[in-house]
């Protein structure tokens, strides 16, 4: 049931901020990238 509201919540606010949350996604990607080459 969690799980399923997540899944909503998340497709909410997809629909609402839409480049925005991509835009932070892909440079939440990149910063976990340079910490995982990085080494920690």
């Amino acid at each position: 049931m969690i799980l399923i509201a997540t899944i909503f919540v998340w497709f909410v606010m997809n629909i609402d901020f839409g480049r925005y949350q991509l835009s932070v996604l892909s440079s939440a990607i990149n910063s976990f990238r340079a910490e995982k080459l990085g080494g920690g």
